[in-house]
């Protein structure tokens, strides 16, 4: 059955499923996280048999942290606007799960904006409820950097053996010069420590993120043969795609931003794209990437597979569990009207 929408008010909500069901969008298929807008709604979690959706709590106003003695003040940009996010865990055994989102807005397009919002699996409600397994505040902030920011983002999430790392997740950004951001999101022990006599156990883990969380790296040689980033995504823990226009693939590792491999459209396909031309009156290679995910592993040792989706509807999925030594296990064309990411 199709599952209940959320209230209209607000940016939307989050739908999360495990197997193939319709979304709503309406569409089926399997997917492991549909994100809309930025988290703001009123907490609650309705069970859907396989898949829940959650409409987040309303957040209150977002703290300001200045990146490299950059402006408070927002400054519009002609980009689109974008969003998305990734679950978290409190830690291993515990029934807490989070939501991470983040989102870039034309509006203010030198920062992003980040959200924390705890929820529960349906098994420990009543604990909730009952009050001993309380969760963590929810918390907003905004990031600002001193230059515009491409709308896209990547949050990887760490693994399951390293709960009690300093690091929950990395949010990886990229501004219009081509320098690569790197957000690190504190874990909770890292927060605890941090705010010792300060915060109270139910503080969310961006209430200790500060400036000296972010680092930044010149990747503009790095990514120059994309002729231009149009999608990136997480994939496994330890990897960001970013793909361009020119339909290649930018693997990069998300703790050294180095970059580990590039994955390439074939010489047949350069060689038509040259004789066809543009797609599009605006120019757009039929090779240039619209859309990368990572394919949703059914257990850890399950292969690290990415899907490329190209402009002219062809996609290609790889396996990227060596990042440094890429395979190309599938290449397909789709019909256009469901070729969408």
């Amino acid at each position: 059955p199709r599952p209940r929408t959320g209230r209209a008010s607000g940016l939307g909500s989050i739908a999360t499923r495990s197997r193939g069901c319709y979304g709503p969008d309406g569409r089926g298929g399997r997917c492991a996280c549909v994100f809309y807008r930025s988290a703001v709604a009123e907490a609650a979690v309705v069970p859907m048999g396989g898949f829940a959706e959650v409409p987040l709590e309303t957040h209150g106003e977002a703290r300001v942290v200045a990146v490299d003695g950059a402006s408070e003040r927002r400054r519009a940009c002609e980009t689109a606007s974008a969003a998305g996010g990734a679950s978290l865990r409190a830690g291993r055994g515990d029934p807490k799960r989070g939501v991470l989102t983040w989102s870039i807005t034309n509006d203010d397009g030198s920062a992003i904006t980040l959200a924390e919002t705890w929820i529960t699996e349906t098994s420990a409600r009543d604990d909730v409820q009952d009050g001993t397994n309380k969760m963590p505040h929810a918390h907003c902030v905004r990031l600002v950097f001193p230059r515009a920011l491409l709308p896209m983002a990547a949050v990887v999430v760490e693994s399951h053996g390293s709960y009690d790392s300093e690091v929950a997740a990395v949010v990886v950004v990229l501004d219009v010069t081509g320098v690569a951001h790197q957000i690190k999101v504190p874990s909770f022990s890292a927060a605890t420590r941090r705010r010792a006599g300060v915060g109270t156990g139910r503080d969310a883990a961006l209430v200790a993120l500060s400036a000296s969380d972010v680092t930044s790296k010149d990747m503009s040689a790095s990514i120059a043969q994309l002729e231009g980033p149009t999608a990136m995504c997480a994939v496994g823990t330890r990897c960001v795609a970013i793909g361009g226009q020119s339909g290649r693939v930018a693997v990069l590792d998300s703790q050294s931003l180095d970059l580990a491999a590039e994955l390439k459209p074939a010489t047949l396909a350069r060689l038509w794209n040259a004789m066809a031309g543009p797609t599009q009156p605006g120019g757009n290679s039929r090779l240039a990437i619209r859309g990368v995910k990572m394919i949703p592993r059914e257990t850890r040792e399950s292969p690290i597979l990415l899907a490329v989706l190209r402009e002219d509807c062809h996609v290609q999925v790889w396996d990227l569990t060596a990042p440094q030594r890429p395979v190309a296990i599938l290449g397909a064309s789709l019909p256009t009207a469901v070729a969408v990411f």
